[in-house]
Formats: structure tokens, C-alpha cells, sequence
């Protein structure tokens, strides 16, 4: 794994931001495509990228101030915290504030949020296997427990690396030592990639045939926070809030932060799901868009 994708001279393009400038790119084309192909939708193209544009900004901003906010440890002063190029970056905070800033695009126009959500639900969970593959290439980002299992991976010289390991909450990065741990680590990053796959074979297979506007988001949210859960987070290397269980020769503890905000948000999923089921039909569900046209 190399952080860098390209280097010419003075300009060096990571993998990362290369990653990030995808996710924007297959959601703009995504959404655009979606549109165009029903013009029952009541979205025009243009002031949906506009809006888009803005949103990742938001996204961006949140996910840096979550991930600052819940590692202040790591940071001795404002400017150090604004430097999201050296890393760390919240999904949750960029969910969060994504959707906050898509909730006044929507009400502005009298366009219903879930609509909104339901568009960009696939695209983000692409964006997640994104996500994860820069992460891999970084090898900084969320790292994976030390682990005696085979599957253990120990990172090259040429990987960042990461600070050795606090696993609990009591011991934070900034009493740890800065000794680089580079493995047998669990490749979480790739479990990370494998959410993203089943979270978006799961919406795709689900919309298949017709479903009320704000399913795809209320099926979104819960099998996100679920998948996560189950297949990534209990590998990575996060504090553990609520100690349940943990054996530290494979590499598998619970609950983290992570684990324990998914009660919330498959709460929340549900809800969304029960307060829509009397929603029109989605635009977004029961058609092959990238075949049919209306």
C-alpha cells in the first residue's frame, strides 16, 4: 500500500482524495442519470448539482468537526484540527450534516426530504467501498486490531501506519506511545469495503419492485449501522466504550462508540420507515432506470 496514487514534481495526488473525488463524481452521475430518466421526480438536473456541490461541502465540515469532537486528544490547537489533509474524517458526521443541509435544499423547493435521501442512498454506499479503499492505501485510518489469527496483515514500511494501540476508553492516543504498529493487524478496512457492497446489494435488490418514498432510506440507515456493527467495527481499532466482551488474541471486542450509536440510528431507521409506509411510491423503485425512460 502506498498513500500516494500519482506524483509529478511538486504535485502528489493520494489515493484518498483520489477515492473522495470519486464518491463525488458517481453521485453526480448517478443522481443526474436518475433524473433524467423520470421527469415524474420533480428534480431539475441543474439545480441539484448546485445543491449537491454544497451538500459535500456540509458533509466535509461534519465529518471533520465529529471526528475532531470525539478524538480531541490528538490535537493541541485549532489549526492542527483544520488540517483535514493529515486525517480523520467521521461518516457519521458527514451523514449527518449532509442531511441537515438537504433538509433546507428540500424545504426551500417543497420537495420531500426522503426523496432527496432515497436518490443518494446507492450512490453513498458506493461511497463507502470508496471510502475503505483509500483507507487501505493510507493504512492510517480505520486500522484494524492486532490479531493471531491467520488472516493477520502486517503493514509495509511504505504504509503511514498507525500510533500503537489504546484500546480503552481510559487510555487515549494522546497517553499512548507514538510507536508505529504495523501488524498482524485485522484488514478491517476491507470489511469496511464489504459493508458498502452488501449495504448496496441489499437496496438494489429491495427496489426491484415498487416501495414507498423514505424506504430506502430507513432500510439505509439500518442496515448500515447494522452491517458495520456486525462485520467491521468489532475489529477496528476503537475504544471501547462498554466493555461486553473482548479477547484480544483475535482481535474482536464490543461495544465502541460506533456500536453503540447504531442502537440509535436502526432506531431511528425504523421510524423513518414506519412514519413513510403511507408515502407514494418512490420514483426510484420498480424500474430499470438506466433503460427506461418516461
Amino acid at each position: 500500500m502506498d498513500p500516494d496514487f500519482l506524483s509529478l514534481g511538486d504535485l502528489t495526488i493520494r489515493w484518498y482524495g483520489l477515492c473522495m473525488a470519486s464518491t463525488v463524481f458517481i453521485s453526480w452521475w448517478w443522481s443526474n442519470k436518475w433524473i433524467e430518466n423520470n421527469k415524474k421526480s420533480g428534480l431539475d438536473k441543474k439545480e441539484f448539482e448546485d445543491g449537491l456541490f454544497w451538500a459535500v461541502v456540509w458533509g466535509i465540515f461534519g465529518a471533520r468537526l465529529v471526528y475532531v469532537l470525539t478524538n480531541l486528544p490528538q490535537y493541541q490547537n485549532l489549526t492542527e484540527a483544520m488540517q483535514i489533509w493529515k486525517g480523520g474524517l467521521s461518516f457519521h458526521g458527514a451523514i449527518a450534516f449532509g442531511i441537515f443541509y438537504w433538509s433546507l435544499w428540500a424545504k426551500k423547493r417543497n420537495i420531500k426530504l426522503c426523496r432527496i435521501l432515497d436518490l443518494l442512498a446507492y450512490p453513498s454506499a458506493i461511497g463507502i467501498i470508496f471510502g475503505r479503499i483509500g483507507n487501505l492505501m493510507n493504512g492510517d485510518d480505520a486500522a484494524g486490531r492486532l490479531t493471531d489469527l491467520p488472516i493477520g496483515y502486517t503493514w509495509p514500511e511504505k504504509a503511514y501506519g498507525f500510533s500503537s494501540f489504546c484500546p480503552n476508553i481510559q487510555e487515549t492516543i494522546a497517553t499512548c506511545s507514538t510507536e508505529l504498529v504495523r501488524g498482524p493487524v485485522h484488514l478491517s478496512q476491507v470489511y469496511g469495503m464489504l459493508v458498502g457492497l452488501i449495504l448496496f446489494l441489499i437496496l438494489w435488490i429491495g427496489t426491484r419492485i415498487p416501495r414507498h418514498e423514505g424506504w430506502l432510506t430507513g432500510q439505509w440507515l439500518i442496515w448500515y449501522s447494522l452491517l458495520r456493527s456486525v462485520l467491521e467495527e468489532p475489529f477496528r481499532n476503537n475504544p471501547i466504550y462498554w466493555k461486553v466482551f473482548e479477547n484480544q488474541e483475535i482481535g474482536f471486542s464490543i461495544f465502541t462508540l460506533t456500536q453503540i450509536a447504531s442502537f440509535l440510528i436502526i432506531a431511528i431507521g425504523l421510524l423513518v420507515l414506519k412514519m413513510t409506509e403511507k408515502n407514494e411510491t418512490s420514483p426510484w423503485t420498480g424500474f430499470n432506470y438506466f433503460k427506461i425512460k418516461e
